[in-house]
């Protein structure tokens, strides 16, 4: 589940366990009650800013993990061998694709 899914959710069970009003959250973070209970439904999403201030009002710590999401092991991409050639300039990628057409032509020639 992103973020973005989890913020409604959040807002509205901080805010119950709270015991607060959308009127009251409203006034703390400098929105209007419609506006809190439009994030609670889903229907808008808090700014970055926002959904910080609505946090904070409700005693609610998140922690962020930035990372990439792992890679599997061994998915046979050789992304390092693609990163190589993407670097390369147009008349070296054409070289390099004219020495494999040569070693393929060349291999199946063999006996």
């Amino acid at each position: 589940m992103t973020l973005a899914e989890q913020v409604p959710q959040l807002i509205l069970e901080g805010r119950r366990e709270a015991g607060l009003t959308q009127a009251m959250l409203a006034e703390l973070v400098g929105v209007t009650q419609s506006t809190v209970s439009r994030w609670e439904r889903a229907k808008e999403v808090p700014s970055l800013h926002q959904a910080d201030l609505v946090l904070e009002s409700l005693g609610i710590v998140v922690q962020l993990d930035r990372r990439r999401p792992s890679q599997p092991e061994d998915d046979g991409i050789d992304r390092a061998q693609i990163q190589d050639k993407l670097r390369l300039t147009p008349e070296a990628r054409l070289d390099a694709i004219k020495t494999f057409s040569r070693f393929v032509s060349e291999a199946r020639r063999v006996p």
